[in-house]
């Protein structure tokens, strides 16, 4: 996504440019994206937050020490300078930390840090308020994980990665801990977890994935298996609407705990749709939790004109885009943006059931249902 075209500032209070890198000796680099970062000096109107992380920086062979080594407490003091002299000198609003996940046991290729570093951590990180990711609860990761979900001994059903239960149990978790509720942001995802099935169509809670690597069908811009963007997604339900225009496409749809997309049969997938990312909200809002964040805005923008690749027109008023095709999940690089929507009010009723005509159709709906969402300016969040 292009950030100058990111029009964001109606309806977001904040966004977080992902990901500037750090370098070995605990320097700020922006260098390989300079364009997009010089675009996010642009915007106005909203909170600025420059984020650093992720998973792959975080997991990387030649990346993840560097979080470790720059938190240690003889080095703790240039890390955190430098980074400060960063923000300042570019008049950005704050800094995000999104360190994916120093104390994993189970990360291949990487060790778990020491047990001494945790207060490293806590000396280190001073924080205004916590996204709290409240998705991937569920992934291809599960396969033969015993204890990865009751009444599932080999771990390989099928379960939602947004499932409401466990997000409601994790959001206890942390507040238990001593965490404010309204010092937690509630991540939710603009993407689908996968599967491919072990039997066709089955909607049981025993039903299968069929093992450790994803076999569902990849998506045309994402080129990943068991990870769909939710405008991969739109274009699943457009096109099985349209069977005059793509032939017949198979879909079962349901609502357990999260909303499920069975496609071609044997494709299972967990997402949550517009009407049930807006109930989400809702329920995090009346929890007096401080709001929601979506990772990430270009997951759900790519056939607006707002993607950076040109609109190629069918002849048929339905709008086609040519992907950018570094957008898979293993490589969410810098220039992506993950940007708070903090008391947002609920789209209209019926907002998912996608009776467009084509995928022109549906944007257009979608732009008014932006159209429809007012946000009062709040700045409990801002980083000042």
């Amino acid at each position: 996504m292009d950030i100058s075209k990111f029009q964001g500032s109606d309806c977001y209070m904040h966004v977080h440019w992902a990901f500037a890198n750090v370098t070995t000796d605990w320097a700020v680099d922006v260098s390989g994206y300079q364009g997009q970062f010089d675009g996010l000096l642009n915007l106005t109107g909203i909170s600025r937050i420059l984020s650093f992380g992720g998973w792959g920086f975080s997991t990387t062979s030649y990346t993840y020490s560097i979080f470790r080594t720059g938190v240690q407490t003889a080095n703790q003091q240039t890390f955190a300078q430098n980074v400060v002299d960063f923000i300042v000198d570019n008049n950005l609003d704050g800094v995000e930390f999104d360190w994916e996940y120093p104390g994993a046991q189970d990360i291949p290729g990487v060790p778990a840090d020491s047990v001494e570093s945790p207060q490293n951590y806590l000396e280190f990180l001073k924080i205004d308020y916590i996204v709290y990711m409240t998705y991937d609860l569920h992934g291809q990761w599960d396969y033969n994980r015993t204890y990865a979900d009751p009444g599932c001994p080999n771990g390989g059903c099928l379960r939602s990665q947004v499932n409401k239960t466990e997000t409601e149990y994790a959001l206890s978790m942390i507040t238990k801990a001593g965490v404010p509720a309204k010092q937690v942001v509630a991540g939710l995802a603009m993407y689908g977890r996968s599967f491919k099935m072990a039997e066709a169509n089955c909607t049981e809670p025993e039903c299968l994935f069929t093992g450790p690597d994803s076999g569902a069908d990849a998506g045309e811009c994402t080129q990943t298996p068991g990870y769909l963007a939710n405008y991969e997604i739109y274009e699943i339900l457009v096109q099985a609407e349209n069977p005059d225009l793509y032939g017949n496409i198979s879909i079962t749809q349901y609502h357990d705990e999260g909303d499920v997309l069975i496609y071609n049969e044997t494709n299972w997938m967990s997402w949550l749709s517009l009407s049930s990312y807006a109930a989400r909200q809702s329920w995090t809002d009346g929890l007096n939790f401080g709001g929601t964040s979506h990772w990430a805005v270009d997951l759900n923008e790519t056939y607006s004109n707002n993607g950076t690749g040109n609109e190629l027109s069918s002849g048929l008023e339905l709008d086609f885009t040519v992907c950018e095709y570094s957008l898979t999940f293993a490589s969410l690089r810098p220039g992506r943006l993950a940007a708070h929507r903090l008391r947002r009010r609920l789209y209209s009723a019926g907002a998912d059931r996608h009776a467009g005509h084509g995928l022109h159709q549906l944007h257009q709906r979608e732009q008014r249902l932006r159209r429809d969402v007012h946000l009062p300016k709040q700045s409990s969040f801002d980083t000042e």
